[in-house]
Protein backbone atom coordinates (compact mmCIF):
# COMPACT_ATOMS: atom_id res chain seq x y z
CA UNK A 1 0.00 0.00 0.00
CA UNK A 2 2.88 2.38 1.02
CA UNK A 3 4.77 1.80 -2.09
CA UNK A 4 1.59 2.49 -4.22
CA UNK A 5 1.27 5.51 -2.20
CA UNK A 6 4.93 6.73 -3.31
CA UNK A 7 4.20 5.99 -6.96
CA UNK A 8 0.78 7.53 -7.01
CA UNK A 9 1.91 11.21 -5.34
CA UNK A 10 4.36 11.25 -7.96
CA UNK A 11 1.67 11.17 -11.26
CA UNK A 12 -0.87 13.74 -8.57
CA UNK A 13 2.50 16.38 -8.18
CA UNK A 14 2.84 15.91 -12.12
CA UNK A 15 -0.47 17.25 -12.85
CA UNK A 16 0.04 19.97 -10.34
CA UNK A 17 -1.10 23.74 -11.86
CA UNK A 18 -1.81 26.66 -9.58
CA UNK A 19 -5.53 26.51 -10.02
CA UNK A 20 -5.28 28.93 -6.93
CA UNK A 21 -8.00 29.44 -4.13
CA UNK A 22 -10.48 31.82 -6.10
CA UNK A 23 -8.27 34.48 -6.07
CA UNK A 24 -5.28 35.99 -8.44
CA UNK A 25 -1.85 34.62 -7.38
CA UNK A 26 0.96 37.61 -8.29
CA UNK A 27 4.45 36.53 -9.19
CA UNK A 28 6.90 37.21 -6.38
CA UNK A 29 10.90 35.99 -6.56
CA UNK A 30 11.24 36.99 -2.75
CA UNK A 31 13.20 34.37 -0.67
CA UNK A 32 12.64 33.81 3.09
CA UNK A 33 16.34 35.63 3.63
CA UNK A 34 18.36 37.94 0.76
CA UNK A 35 20.55 35.18 -1.45
CA UNK A 36 19.96 34.42 -4.83
CA UNK A 37 19.54 31.03 -4.03
CA UNK A 38 17.81 28.62 -0.82
CA UNK A 39 17.72 24.75 -0.85
CA UNK A 40 14.13 23.86 -0.56
CA UNK A 41 12.34 21.55 2.43
CA UNK A 42 13.87 21.27 5.84
CA UNK A 43 16.20 24.31 7.04
CA UNK A 44 16.21 24.41 10.29
CA UNK A 45 15.02 21.75 13.35
CA UNK A 46 15.49 22.00 17.34
CA UNK A 47 13.31 19.05 18.07
CA UNK A 48 13.97 19.74 22.01
CA UNK A 49 12.23 23.70 21.56
CA UNK A 50 9.75 22.46 18.69
CA UNK A 51 6.37 21.10 18.95
CA UNK A 52 7.18 18.27 16.86
CA UNK A 53 4.34 16.12 15.08
CA UNK A 54 3.38 16.35 11.52
CA UNK A 55 2.35 18.98 8.90
CA UNK A 56 -0.67 18.75 6.86
CA UNK A 57 -0.81 21.06 3.27
CA UNK A 58 -2.40 20.74 0.01
CA UNK A 59 -0.12 20.98 -2.85
CA UNK A 60 -1.77 22.76 -6.25
CA UNK A 61 -5.10 20.94 -6.24
CA UNK A 62 -4.57 17.89 -6.90
CA UNK A 63 -2.90 16.55 -3.72
CA UNK A 64 -2.73 16.87 -0.14
CA UNK A 65 0.41 15.55 1.54
CA UNK A 66 0.85 14.79 5.57
CA UNK A 67 4.24 15.17 6.72
CA UNK A 68 6.99 14.72 9.91
CA UNK A 69 8.90 17.31 10.77
CA UNK A 70 12.21 16.42 8.73
CA UNK A 71 9.58 16.80 5.88
CA UNK A 72 8.84 13.19 4.99
CA UNK A 73 5.74 12.57 3.44
CA UNK A 74 4.05 9.56 5.65
CA UNK A 75 0.93 10.05 3.90
CA UNK A 76 -1.11 11.86 0.90
CA UNK A 77 -4.76 11.86 -0.49
CA UNK A 78 -5.29 12.85 -3.96
CA UNK A 79 -8.05 14.61 -5.45
CA UNK A 80 -8.88 18.29 -6.20
CA UNK A 81 -8.27 19.54 -2.57
CA UNK A 82 -7.90 22.92 -1.05
CA UNK A 83 -7.78 24.44 2.06
CA UNK A 84 -7.65 20.79 3.81
CA UNK A 85 -8.02 20.52 7.79
CA UNK A 86 -7.65 16.76 9.54
CA UNK A 87 -10.43 16.21 11.86
CA UNK A 88 -10.11 14.24 15.48
CA UNK A 89 -11.67 11.14 13.95
CA UNK A 90 -8.88 10.87 10.62
CA UNK A 91 -11.37 12.46 8.46
CA UNK A 92 -10.26 15.25 5.45
CA UNK A 93 -12.36 18.30 5.23
CA UNK A 94 -11.46 20.41 2.28
CA UNK A 95 -13.30 22.17 -0.29
CA UNK A 96 -12.82 20.87 -4.29
CA UNK A 97 -12.89 22.75 -7.29
CA UNK A 98 -15.40 21.19 -9.92
CA UNK A 99 -14.74 23.68 -13.52
CA UNK A 100 -15.49 26.71 -11.84
CA UNK A 101 -12.86 29.42 -11.96
CA UNK A 102 -14.63 31.80 -9.73
CA UNK A 103 -14.16 29.60 -6.58
CA UNK A 104 -14.82 26.35 -5.10
CA UNK A 105 -18.11 24.53 -6.28
CA UNK A 106 -18.55 21.56 -3.55
CA UNK A 107 -17.11 20.93 0.11
CA UNK A 108 -16.52 17.64 0.88
CA UNK A 109 -15.38 15.32 3.52
CA UNK A 110 -13.10 12.48 2.54
CA UNK A 111 -11.46 9.44 4.83
CA UNK A 112 -7.96 8.25 5.25
CA UNK A 113 -8.12 6.05 2.63
CA UNK A 114 -9.95 9.57 -0.12
CA UNK A 115 -13.52 7.72 -0.33
CA UNK A 116 -15.83 10.57 -0.16
CA UNK A 117 -17.90 9.97 2.43
CA UNK A 118 -20.25 13.35 1.96
CA UNK A 119 -19.61 16.74 0.15
CA UNK A 120 -22.43 19.63 -0.72
CA UNK A 121 -22.75 21.31 -4.52
CA UNK A 122 -24.58 24.84 -3.76
CA UNK A 123 -25.44 24.26 -7.52
CA UNK A 124 -27.27 20.58 -7.19
CA UNK A 125 -27.39 19.34 -3.56
CA UNK A 126 -29.94 21.75 -1.58
CA UNK A 127 -33.49 21.99 -2.20
CA UNK A 128 -33.91 24.64 -3.84
CA UNK A 129 -30.40 24.52 -5.25
CA UNK A 130 -28.31 27.68 -5.47
CA UNK A 131 -26.88 28.27 -8.27
CA UNK A 132 -25.98 31.90 -7.79
CA UNK A 133 -23.75 30.57 -4.81
CA UNK A 134 -19.74 29.99 -5.32
CA UNK A 135 -17.69 28.35 -2.14
CA UNK A 136 -14.53 29.48 -1.36
CA UNK A 137 -11.38 30.63 1.07
CA UNK A 138 -13.19 28.74 3.95
CA UNK A 139 -14.76 25.76 5.53
CA UNK A 140 -15.37 23.87 8.76
CA UNK A 141 -17.00 21.25 10.72
CA UNK A 142 -18.70 23.20 13.49
CA UNK A 143 -21.01 21.25 16.55
CA UNK A 144 -24.19 23.38 16.45
CA UNK A 145 -25.66 23.02 20.25
CA UNK A 146 -29.51 23.72 19.08
CA UNK A 147 -29.06 20.83 16.85
CA UNK A 148 -27.17 18.47 18.66
CA UNK A 149 -25.45 17.26 15.00
CA UNK A 150 -22.60 18.74 13.26
CA UNK A 151 -22.90 20.79 10.55
CA UNK A 152 -20.36 22.61 8.33
CA UNK A 153 -19.75 26.43 7.90
CA UNK A 154 -18.68 28.15 4.10
CA UNK A 155 -17.69 30.93 3.04
CA UNK A 156 -19.20 32.10 -0.17
CA UNK A 157 -19.84 34.77 -2.38
CA UNK A 158 -22.60 35.83 -4.69
CA UNK A 159 -23.50 38.09 -7.84
CA UNK A 160 -25.15 41.68 -6.52
CA UNK A 161 -27.33 43.94 -8.48
CA UNK A 162 -28.47 47.72 -8.38
CA UNK A 163 -31.88 46.75 -6.61
CA UNK A 164 -30.14 45.27 -3.69
CA UNK A 165 -27.50 47.54 -3.35
CA UNK A 166 -29.95 50.88 -3.63
CA UNK A 167 -32.09 48.82 -0.51
CA UNK A 168 -28.97 48.25 1.38
CA UNK A 169 -28.55 52.10 1.13
CA UNK A 170 -26.38 52.46 -2.16
CA UNK A 171 -26.41 55.74 -4.07
CA UNK A 172 -29.68 55.79 -6.27
CA UNK A 173 -27.99 57.72 -9.09
CA UNK A 174 -24.85 55.16 -9.50
CA UNK A 175 -25.24 52.57 -11.35
CA UNK A 176 -23.57 50.01 -9.81
CA UNK A 177 -24.21 46.88 -12.21
CA UNK A 178 -24.06 43.51 -11.47
CA UNK A 179 -21.00 43.74 -8.47
CA UNK A 180 -19.71 40.25 -8.44
CA UNK A 181 -18.59 38.42 -5.72
CA UNK A 182 -20.67 40.13 -2.01
CA UNK A 183 -19.51 37.49 0.39
CA UNK A 184 -21.18 35.65 3.40
CA UNK A 185 -21.43 32.29 5.17
CA UNK A 186 -23.96 29.52 5.00
CA UNK A 187 -24.60 26.94 7.04
CA UNK A 188 -25.11 23.21 5.92
CA UNK A 189 -26.19 20.57 8.14
CA UNK A 190 -25.60 16.90 6.89
CA UNK A 191 -28.85 16.11 4.73
CA UNK A 192 -27.32 19.16 2.70
CA UNK A 193 -30.13 21.47 3.73
CA UNK A 194 -28.52 25.36 4.14
CA UNK A 195 -29.98 26.26 7.39
CA UNK A 196 -28.26 29.21 8.19
CA UNK A 197 -26.78 32.35 6.30
CA UNK A 198 -25.05 35.71 6.51
CA UNK A 199 -24.27 38.54 3.98
CA UNK A 200 -22.36 41.38 4.56
CA UNK A 201 -24.73 43.74 2.46
CA UNK A 202 -27.58 42.96 5.33
CA UNK A 203 -25.43 44.56 7.53
CA UNK A 204 -25.21 47.90 5.97
CA UNK A 205 -25.34 51.80 7.16
CA UNK A 206 -24.84 54.94 5.07
CA UNK A 207 -24.34 59.02 6.38
CA UNK A 208 -25.01 60.21 3.08
CA UNK A 209 -28.91 61.06 2.66
CA UNK A 210 -31.52 60.69 4.64
CA UNK A 211 -33.75 59.98 2.05
CA UNK A 212 -31.49 56.81 1.64
CA UNK A 213 -31.89 53.62 3.48
CA UNK A 214 -30.18 52.48 6.81
CA UNK A 215 -29.08 56.10 6.97
CA UNK A 216 -27.36 57.35 10.35
CA UNK A 217 -26.23 60.73 11.21
CA UNK A 218 -22.49 59.39 11.45
CA UNK A 219 -21.62 55.65 10.79
CA UNK A 220 -19.43 56.08 14.00
CA UNK A 221 -22.30 55.40 15.85
CA UNK A 222 -23.31 52.10 14.05
CA UNK A 223 -20.16 50.23 14.50
CA UNK A 224 -22.44 46.79 14.10
CA UNK A 225 -22.65 47.80 10.72
CA UNK A 226 -20.85 48.30 7.26
CA UNK A 227 -20.18 52.00 5.91
CA UNK A 228 -21.28 51.68 2.10
CA UNK A 229 -19.42 54.79 1.07
CA UNK A 230 -16.00 53.78 2.92
CA UNK A 231 -13.19 53.23 0.52
CA UNK A 232 -11.41 49.63 1.16
CA UNK A 233 -7.72 49.63 1.52
CA UNK A 234 -7.89 47.40 -1.64
CA UNK A 235 -10.24 50.45 -3.41
CA UNK A 236 -7.24 52.69 -2.46
CA UNK A 237 -6.10 55.34 -3.90
CA UNK A 238 -7.89 55.13 -7.47
CA UNK A 239 -10.62 52.62 -7.45
CA UNK A 240 -14.09 54.42 -6.21
CA UNK A 241 -15.24 54.66 -2.75
CA UNK A 242 -18.55 51.93 -1.86
CA UNK A 243 -19.26 48.75 -3.24
CA UNK A 244 -17.33 47.23 -5.79
CA UNK A 245 -16.79 43.95 -6.98
CA UNK A 246 -15.03 41.70 -4.27
CA UNK A 247 -16.25 44.62 -1.47
CA UNK A 248 -14.87 43.11 1.88
CA UNK A 249 -12.82 39.42 0.06
CA UNK A 250 -13.55 36.89 3.13
CA UNK A 251 -10.76 34.91 3.25
CA UNK A 252 -10.47 33.04 6.68
CA UNK A 253 -14.01 31.61 9.15
CA UNK A 254 -14.23 30.28 12.89
CA UNK A 255 -16.11 29.13 15.11
CA UNK A 256 -16.21 29.49 18.72
CA UNK A 257 -18.43 26.20 20.15
CA UNK A 258 -18.45 27.59 24.15
CA UNK A 259 -19.84 31.07 23.31
CA UNK A 260 -21.95 30.08 19.89
CA UNK A 261 -20.04 33.02 17.74
CA UNK A 262 -18.48 32.81 14.32
CA UNK A 263 -15.78 35.11 12.89
CA UNK A 264 -14.72 36.48 9.81
CA UNK A 265 -12.35 38.18 8.01
CA UNK A 266 -12.26 40.71 5.82
CA UNK A 267 -8.72 41.12 3.75
CA UNK A 268 -10.12 44.16 1.70
CA UNK A 269 -11.77 46.01 5.24
CA UNK A 270 -8.03 44.80 7.01
CA UNK A 271 -10.97 44.16 9.71
CA UNK A 272 -12.12 40.96 11.07
CA UNK A 273 -15.98 40.83 12.97
CA UNK A 274 -17.49 38.54 15.19
CA UNK A 275 -21.36 37.60 14.51
CA UNK A 276 -23.54 36.08 17.16
CA UNK A 277 -24.51 32.82 15.60
CA UNK A 278 -26.32 32.01 19.28
CA UNK A 279 -29.06 34.51 18.67
CA UNK A 280 -29.28 34.25 15.08
CA UNK A 281 -29.79 30.54 14.50
CA UNK A 282 -33.48 30.68 16.47
CA UNK A 283 -35.22 27.74 14.61
CA UNK A 284 -34.13 23.89 14.58
CA UNK A 285 -36.96 23.13 12.35
CA UNK A 286 -37.26 26.69 10.05
CA UNK A 287 -34.67 27.88 8.26
CA UNK A 288 -36.29 30.92 6.50
CA UNK A 289 -36.27 31.99 10.49
CA UNK A 290 -32.48 31.83 10.83
CA UNK A 291 -31.63 33.28 7.82
CA UNK A 292 -34.34 35.95 8.47
CA UNK A 293 -32.61 36.49 11.81
CA UNK A 294 -28.92 37.00 10.61
CA UNK A 295 -30.18 39.20 8.33
CA UNK A 296 -31.52 41.49 11.27
CA UNK A 297 -30.20 43.15 13.74
CA UNK A 298 -28.94 40.42 15.63
CA UNK A 299 -27.03 39.44 13.15
CA UNK A 300 -24.92 43.03 13.09
CA UNK A 301 -21.50 42.91 14.48
CA UNK A 302 -20.94 42.62 18.34
CA UNK A 303 -17.20 43.34 18.09
CA UNK A 304 -14.54 44.50 14.96
CA UNK A 305 -11.13 44.85 15.12
CA UNK A 306 -7.95 45.78 12.57
CA UNK A 307 -8.98 49.55 10.95
CA UNK A 308 -11.70 51.81 13.04
CA UNK A 309 -11.27 54.66 10.11
CA UNK A 310 -13.61 52.09 8.53
CA UNK A 311 -16.40 53.09 10.90
CA UNK A 312 -15.02 56.62 11.65
CA UNK A 313 -13.49 56.02 14.72
CA UNK A 314 -9.73 56.34 14.26
CA UNK A 315 -7.31 57.80 12.29
CA UNK A 316 -6.82 56.19 8.68
CA UNK A 317 -3.34 55.77 7.60
CA UNK A 318 -1.65 58.53 5.65
CA UNK A 319 1.93 58.85 3.97
CA UNK A 320 4.39 57.26 6.05
CA UNK A 321 1.61 56.78 8.51
CA UNK A 322 -0.20 53.97 9.65
CA UNK A 323 -2.67 56.13 11.72
CA UNK A 324 -5.12 53.74 14.21
CA UNK A 325 -5.18 50.64 11.60
CA UNK A 326 -3.51 47.50 13.24
CA UNK A 327 -3.91 44.98 10.15
CA UNK A 328 -3.35 45.28 6.54
CA UNK A 329 -4.76 42.73 4.34
CA UNK A 330 -5.09 40.12 6.83
CA UNK A 331 -5.64 36.38 6.56
CA UNK A 332 -6.59 33.14 8.98
CA UNK A 333 -8.78 34.95 11.80
CA UNK A 334 -9.03 31.97 14.76
CA UNK A 335 -9.85 31.68 18.14
CA UNK A 336 -7.05 30.15 19.93
CA UNK A 337 -9.02 27.41 20.74
CA UNK A 338 -8.74 25.58 24.70
CA UNK A 339 -6.98 22.65 23.74
CA UNK A 340 -5.24 20.89 20.69
CA UNK A 341 -8.14 19.15 19.54
CA UNK A 342 -11.86 19.69 19.87
CA UNK A 343 -13.86 18.05 22.60
CA UNK A 344 -16.14 14.60 21.91
CA UNK A 345 -19.71 14.41 21.14
CA UNK A 346 -21.61 11.31 22.34
CA UNK A 347 -24.28 12.20 20.51
CA UNK A 348 -22.87 12.31 17.23
CA UNK A 349 -20.80 8.78 18.36
CA UNK A 350 -17.53 10.41 18.86
CA UNK A 351 -14.73 8.18 19.95
CA UNK A 352 -11.37 10.12 20.65
CA UNK A 353 -10.38 10.71 24.20
CA UNK A 354 -11.82 14.01 25.57
CA UNK A 355 -8.99 16.98 25.91
CA UNK A 356 -10.32 17.76 29.10
CA UNK A 357 -9.15 14.89 31.13
CA UNK A 358 -6.00 13.89 29.15
CA UNK A 359 -3.14 13.47 30.49
CA UNK A 360 -0.67 11.85 28.04
CA UNK A 361 0.81 15.07 27.11
CA UNK A 362 -0.06 18.75 27.61
CA UNK A 363 -2.42 19.57 24.94
CA UNK A 364 -3.41 23.04 26.12
CA UNK A 365 -3.20 26.11 24.08
CA UNK A 366 -1.84 28.84 25.51
CA UNK A 367 -3.64 32.14 25.02
CA UNK A 368 -6.97 30.36 24.75
CA UNK A 369 -10.29 32.69 24.10
CA UNK A 370 -7.56 35.27 22.20
CA UNK A 371 -7.99 35.73 18.40
CA UNK A 372 -5.04 34.82 16.29
CA UNK A 373 -4.80 36.46 13.04
CA UNK A 374 -2.07 36.75 10.21
CA UNK A 375 -1.47 40.79 9.39
CA UNK A 376 -0.21 40.05 5.77
CA UNK A 377 0.86 44.39 5.85
CA UNK A 378 0.34 44.65 2.44
CA UNK A 379 -1.24 47.68 1.84
CA UNK A 380 0.90 49.35 5.22
CA UNK A 381 2.31 52.69 3.65
CA UNK A 382 4.80 52.93 6.32
CA UNK A 383 6.42 49.55 4.78
CA UNK A 384 5.18 46.21 4.33
CA UNK A 385 5.87 43.96 6.32
CA UNK A 386 3.99 40.58 8.01
CA UNK A 387 3.43 39.72 11.54
CA UNK A 388 1.27 37.63 13.80
CA UNK A 389 -1.09 39.27 15.79
CA UNK A 390 -2.90 37.65 19.61
CA UNK A 391 -5.87 39.82 20.39
CA UNK A 392 -7.39 40.23 23.62
CA UNK A 393 -11.22 41.70 22.78
CA UNK A 394 -11.89 41.84 26.36
CA UNK A 395 -9.15 44.33 27.94
CA UNK A 396 -10.35 48.01 27.95
CA UNK A 397 -8.04 51.67 28.21
CA UNK A 398 -6.68 50.29 31.97
CA UNK A 399 -5.78 46.51 30.16
CA UNK A 400 -8.43 45.03 32.45
CA UNK A 401 -9.75 42.12 31.33
CA UNK A 402 -13.76 43.12 31.54
CA UNK A 403 -15.02 39.47 30.46
CA UNK A 404 -16.59 41.27 27.93
CA UNK A 405 -15.99 42.59 24.29
CA UNK A 406 -14.62 46.26 24.16
CA UNK A 407 -14.71 48.29 21.07
CA UNK A 408 -11.16 48.02 20.42
CA UNK A 409 -11.00 52.27 19.71
CA UNK A 410 -12.38 52.92 23.64
CA UNK A 411 -9.55 50.07 24.66
CA UNK A 412 -6.90 52.77 23.27
CA UNK A 413 -3.17 52.35 21.92
CA UNK A 414 0.40 52.50 23.21
CA UNK A 415 2.88 54.21 20.90
CA UNK A 416 5.93 52.67 20.34
CA UNK A 417 9.23 54.78 18.43
CA UNK A 418 10.04 53.16 15.04
CA UNK A 419 7.95 51.48 12.69
CA UNK A 420 5.14 53.67 12.03
CA UNK A 421 6.45 56.46 10.00
CA UNK A 422 6.18 59.79 11.25
CA UNK A 423 4.60 60.29 15.07
CA UNK A 424 5.93 56.53 15.75
CA UNK A 425 3.28 53.47 15.34
CA UNK A 426 -0.01 52.87 17.51
CA UNK A 427 -0.99 49.05 18.65
CA UNK A 428 -4.05 48.38 20.41
CA UNK A 429 -3.55 47.71 24.02
CA UNK A 430 -6.12 44.67 23.29
CA UNK A 431 -2.83 43.09 21.52
CA UNK A 432 -0.88 40.63 23.61
CA UNK A 433 1.63 39.50 21.72
CA UNK A 434 2.87 39.83 17.95
CA UNK A 435 5.44 38.24 16.15
CA UNK A 436 7.24 39.70 13.41
CA UNK A 437 11.28 39.13 12.01
CA UNK A 438 14.28 41.26 12.80
CA UNK A 439 14.89 41.31 9.34
CA UNK A 440 12.31 42.86 6.66
CA UNK A 441 13.58 40.26 4.13
CA UNK A 442 13.45 37.42 5.85
CA UNK A 443 9.37 37.39 6.64
CA UNK A 444 6.59 38.69 4.22
CA UNK A 445 3.74 37.65 2.70
CA UNK A 446 1.57 40.01 0.53
CA UNK A 447 -1.47 37.27 0.76
CA UNK A 448 -2.84 34.18 1.43
CA UNK A 449 -0.52 32.91 4.49
CA UNK A 450 -1.85 31.35 8.34
CA UNK A 451 -0.64 31.08 11.78
CA UNK A 452 -1.71 28.01 14.42
CA UNK A 453 -0.65 28.22 18.29
CA UNK A 454 0.53 24.71 19.73
CA UNK A 455 0.31 23.08 22.91
CA UNK A 456 3.82 24.36 24.09
CA UNK A 457 3.12 27.83 23.76
CA UNK A 458 5.01 28.30 20.52
CA UNK A 459 2.86 29.25 17.08
CA UNK A 460 3.37 28.01 13.34
CA UNK A 461 3.13 29.94 10.26
CA UNK A 462 3.01 29.78 6.88
CA UNK A 463 4.16 33.08 5.24
CA UNK A 464 2.23 31.73 1.83
CA UNK A 465 3.84 33.39 -1.11
CA UNK A 466 6.88 32.15 -0.33
CA UNK A 467 5.82 28.71 0.31
CA UNK A 468 7.56 29.26 3.80
CA UNK A 469 6.76 27.20 6.84
CA UNK A 470 7.95 27.99 10.14
CA UNK A 471 7.58 27.73 14.28
CA UNK A 472 8.42 29.89 16.53
CA UNK A 473 9.04 30.43 20.26
CA UNK A 474 6.95 33.00 22.67
CA UNK A 475 10.20 34.88 22.55
CA UNK A 476 10.43 34.87 18.61
CA UNK A 477 13.18 32.39 18.40
CA UNK A 478 12.60 29.73 15.19
CA UNK A 479 12.91 26.48 15.99
CA UNK A 480 11.95 25.03 12.95
CA UNK A 481 11.56 26.14 9.21
CA UNK A 482 10.67 24.61 5.79
CA UNK A 483 10.87 26.04 2.65
CA UNK A 484 7.89 24.37 0.14
CA UNK A 485 9.68 22.87 -2.92
CA UNK A 486 6.35 22.22 -4.82
CA UNK A 487 6.22 24.25 -8.15
CA UNK A 488 3.74 24.68 -11.31
CA UNK A 489 4.44 21.00 -12.91
CA UNK A 490 7.17 19.69 -10.37
CA UNK A 491 9.93 20.68 -7.86
CA UNK A 492 12.54 23.02 -6.89
CA UNK A 493 15.79 21.32 -4.41
CA UNK A 494 17.15 24.85 -4.88
CA UNK A 495 15.19 28.49 -5.36
CA UNK A 496 16.82 31.16 -7.43
CA UNK A 497 16.32 34.49 -7.66
CA UNK A 498 15.24 33.42 -11.80
CA UNK A 499 12.40 31.42 -10.32
CA UNK A 500 9.70 33.46 -11.26
CA UNK A 501 6.60 30.80 -10.65
CA UNK A 502 5.57 31.19 -7.24
CA UNK A 503 5.59 28.51 -4.43
CA UNK A 504 1.83 29.78 -3.18
CA UNK A 505 0.92 27.79 -0.05
CA UNK A 506 -2.63 28.79 1.38
CA UNK A 507 -2.19 27.14 4.86
CA UNK A 508 -0.32 24.82 6.56
CA UNK A 509 -1.81 22.63 10.10
CA UNK A 510 0.26 21.23 12.51
CA UNK A 511 -0.71 17.50 14.65
CA UNK A 512 0.81 16.18 18.08
CA UNK A 513 1.90 12.55 18.01
CA UNK A 514 -1.32 12.42 19.64
CA UNK A 515 -3.89 13.84 17.71
CA UNK A 516 -6.71 11.55 17.51
CA UNK A 517 -7.05 11.75 13.91
CA UNK A 518 -3.72 10.00 13.32
CA UNK A 519 -4.27 6.71 16.47
CA UNK A 520 -3.58 3.99 14.29
CA UNK A 521 -2.63 4.80 11.27
CA UNK A 522 0.70 3.83 9.15
CA UNK A 523 2.65 6.73 9.25
CA UNK A 524 6.00 5.39 8.11
CA UNK A 525 7.87 7.64 6.62
CA UNK A 526 8.23 7.44 2.86
CA UNK A 527 10.83 9.90 1.93
CA UNK A 528 11.08 13.80 1.11
CA UNK A 529 8.83 15.02 -1.70
CA UNK A 530 12.00 15.76 -3.91
CA UNK A 531 13.53 12.81 -3.00
CA UNK A 532 16.81 13.88 -1.19
CA UNK A 533 18.19 14.65 2.01
CA UNK A 534 18.22 18.54 2.51
CA UNK A 535 21.34 19.78 4.27
CA UNK A 536 19.66 21.28 8.12
CA UNK A 537 21.48 24.52 8.94
CA UNK A 538 21.81 26.04 11.96
CA UNK A 539 21.33 23.26 14.73
CA UNK A 540 22.65 20.12 16.27
CA UNK A 541 20.02 18.36 14.54
CA UNK A 542 21.35 15.18 12.30
CA UNK A 543 18.63 14.15 9.57
CA UNK A 544 18.50 10.23 10.03
CA UNK A 545 19.09 8.60 6.73
CA UNK A 546 16.54 6.10 6.05
CA UNK A 547 16.45 2.59 5.67
CA UNK A 548 14.57 1.92 2.56
CA UNK A 549 14.62 5.36 0.27
CA UNK A 550 12.18 6.39 -2.28
CA UNK A 551 11.63 9.74 -2.53
CA UNK A 552 9.29 11.56 -4.84
CA UNK A 553 11.23 13.33 -7.76
CA UNK A 554 11.09 14.36 -10.77
CA UNK A 555 13.42 13.12 -13.65
CA UNK A 556 13.88 14.25 -17.12
CA UNK A 557 10.52 12.88 -18.24
CA UNK A 558 8.60 14.27 -15.31
CA UNK A 559 6.36 11.99 -13.72
CA UNK A 560 9.73 9.09 -12.67
CA UNK A 561 9.62 7.67 -9.63
CA UNK A 562 12.82 8.05 -8.18
CA UNK A 563 15.81 11.07 -7.60
CA UNK A 564 14.64 14.38 -6.57
CA UNK A 565 16.16 16.58 -9.50
CA UNK A 566 18.70 19.24 -8.83
CA UNK A 567 20.81 20.20 -11.88
CA UNK A 568 22.08 16.92 -12.24
CA UNK A 569 20.46 12.82 -12.50
CA UNK A 570 18.24 11.70 -9.48
CA UNK A 571 18.94 7.88 -9.39
CA UNK A 572 16.58 6.18 -11.50
CA UNK A 573 15.30 9.91 -12.52
CA UNK A 574 17.58 10.47 -15.67
CA UNK A 575 19.36 13.98 -16.18
CA UNK A 576 17.41 17.46 -16.07
CA UNK A 577 15.62 17.45 -13.41
CA UNK A 578 14.52 20.13 -11.65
Amino acid sequence: MKKTMKKSIVAALALVLLVGVAIVLPLSSAHAVETFAVETELRQYNPAKSYGGYFLYAIGDTMTALLDMEGNVVHQWTGSIAIPKLLEDGNLLSLELINNPGGRNRCQLMDWDGNILWSFDPKTDPTPVRTEIVLHHDEGRIWNKKLKAYTYLIGFNIATNNAEIWAAGGDPSVNYGNVDRMDGIIEVNQNKQIVWEWRFLDHAVQSKNPAWPNYVSDVKLAPGKCDLFWKTNQAEPSQPAGVITDWHHVNSIDYNEDLDQVVVNAKHFSEFYVIDHGKTFVSTTDWAANRAAAKGLAGDFIYRFGNPSAYKQGTAPGFQNGGDQQMYGSHNIQWIKPYHWARPHAEAGDKWPDPVGYTASGIALPGAGNFLIFDNGCYNPTGYRSKILEINPYLNAAVVNTGAFVNPPDAGYTTVAGGGGVGGRKISKQVVWSYQSIWANSFYSQHISSAQRLPNGNTSITSGTQGHKFEVTPTGEVVWEYITPTVSGGFLTVRRDEDKTPFNIYRHYRYGKDFPGLAGKDLTPMGTITGRIPSVIGSDFKYPAPVTYYGFGFGAGGATVGGGGGVGAGTGGGAGGY
